[in-house]
């Protein structure tokens, strides 16, 4: 097809659903697309005003930001993201108004893809207001994000419309079809396998996991988990990583741990899976990455059996999984884990095995074809 601007539309820079973004528009553009992600908020202006020095590369992807005072007012007005009926006026202003304005300020590419709910209705309104194409990358059941009566509305508008849905997540695809009648496209996930691969390193007894503020994450569940190894053995070391560290300060902990910040050097991250015990918690979600990034760094993985979890998961053949929530069958299976080193050793070998089926230049060249019938 002929060249093509593709904008992705989405606010948040943290944790997995952003990275895929921020990797599919990096691609793009080395197959000869023009593409960028648009925000409503300026991450360079808070980084001045909060005198942050960070290094942000956005995984070579080329992010857009608004003027310092529309980064201002859409700042503000994202205190209305978690949205309830006390704050429903200015989520409205917000949704309708606001972020409609902030993408009218930006060149009109061909294609618009909303990458999250929150950006969802700000994309429409644009797209019809200039004869666009909208697609929407569902990247998991936002429904399940909180309990609250009208956020879930609000998600569930957004999947119910003639807009073309796409996602990573296989399990997504059925998940939706069932629960929502709604269709997805497929393009599949990969790996940087030019970053995650297997490290020369002695194997260690390090326990390493992902603290995310999530219900649907799973946190506590690592924390009662370890909780009661600890009383078990006191023989190995804990490290956590987060982005927030009030996360893990909210919980009751009685073991030691080493708290690493938000890694934002995926070198560091494939160093880390690959000596340690890599712990996922999740209880629901769509596409786990770290433990799959975990697997092909050689990590021995552990991981509740959830969602799109099964995709790749193969139980004591790549890694061993737990029930969902059950903290004591994670404590006694890191603890066969600790105790039998012949074990780490079989789940390496079907780990890497099982890393290299996924690559990012499938996942483009799908993305491509769904682009292609699009028009």
């Amino acid at each position: 097809m002929d060249t093509k601007n593709v904008y992705f539309v989405m606010d948040p820079t943290d944790g997995g659903g952003p990275r895929n973004v921020f990797t599919l528009s990096a691609l793009l553009n080395r197959y000869g697309f023009r593409s960028k992600v648009l925000s409503f908020t300026s991450k360079i202006f808070s980084d001045k005003f909060f005198d942050r020095k960070i290094q942000r590369n956005f995984y070579q992807a080329d992010r857009l930001e608004p003027s310092i005072f529309l980064a201002i007012i859409n700042t503000v007005a994202s205190l209305s993201n978690n949205v309830n009926y006390t704050n429903y006026l200015l989520f409205l202003l917000e949704q309708y108004f606001l972020h409609p304005i902030t993408l009218s300020t930006y060149s009109k590419p061909d294609f618009y893809v909303a990458t999250a709910w929150h950006s969802f209705f700000p994309a429409l309104a644009i797209s019809r207001r200039y004869n666009k194409k909208l697609l929407y990358f569902v990247q998991a059941d936002e429904t399940e994000f909180s309990d609250n009566k009208l956020y879930k509305k609000k998600c569930a508008q957004t999947y119910h419309n003639d807009i073309t849905k796409f996602t990573q997540s296989k399990w997504l695809v059925d998940e939706f079809e069932s629960k929502f009648g709604v269709k997805l496209y497929y393009i599949g996930f990969g790996i940087n396998h030019e970053v995650f691969y297997p490290r020369q390193v002695e194997t260690s007894k390090v326990i390493f996991t992902i603290a995310r503020g999530e219900k649907i994450k799973g946190f506590s569940v690592f924390v009662k988990a370890i909780n009661r190894l600890w009383k078990m053995r006191q023989d190995f070391k804990v490290l956590i990583a987060s982005a927030d560290e009030k996360i893990i300060k909210n919980e009751t902990i009685e073991f030691p741990y080493v708290y690493l910040g938000w890694i934002r050097d995926d070198n560091i991250l494939a160093e880390l899976y690959s000596a340690s015990i890599f712990v996922n918690t999740g209880l629901n979600e769509a596409l786990p990455m770290p433990p799959l990034e975990a697997m092909a760094c050689g990590g021995t993985v552990v991981m509740t059996a959830n969602g799109g979890s099964v995709e790749y998961t193969k139980h004591m053949e790549n890694c061993i999984l737990v029930k969902p929530g059950d903290y004591k069958d994670l404590a006694n299976k890191l603890d066969e884990i600790l105790t039998t080193e012949s074990l780490r050793e079989s789940l390496r070998y079907g780990a890497i095995k099982t890393a290299k089926k996924y690559n990012w230049s499938d996942v483009v060249e799908n993305f491509i074809g769904l682009l292609s019938k699009e028009g």
